[in-house]
């Protein structure tokens, strides 16, 4: 997903910095603050992404969890602590 064959760390801050992902403009200098930024990403991007993953499949099984989770292949208390994790309710205007 690169232009560039190998990926080494200016490509890298770069790109996290025009994608506004990063809002550091600092190298992690312990194991402990790598640990923290990656967690940050992750509940930042990832967390935007799960949440239109469950909106989408609320709304297209019209607001129905148990279907919605069938629909997206999950279990019914996996996708509903899911929903509760990012504070969607069944009520949410999907119905």
């Amino acid at each position: 997903m690169a232009d560039e064959p190998t990926l080494d760390l200016p490509y890298l801050s770069e790109q996290l910095q025009m994608k506004g992902t990063w809002k550091g403009d600092r190298i992690p200098e312990t194991l402990e603050e790598l640990n923290a930024s990656k967690k940050h990403l992750v509940e930042e991007v990832f967390g935007h992404i799960q949440k239109a993953f469950l909106l989408k499949a609320l709304k297209a099984c019209g607001g129905n969890i148990s279907r919605a989770a069938e629909k997206v292949g999950m279990q019914r208390p996996n996708f509903y602590a899911l929903l509760k994790k990012h504070r969607i309710s069944d009520n949410h205007g999907l119905r």
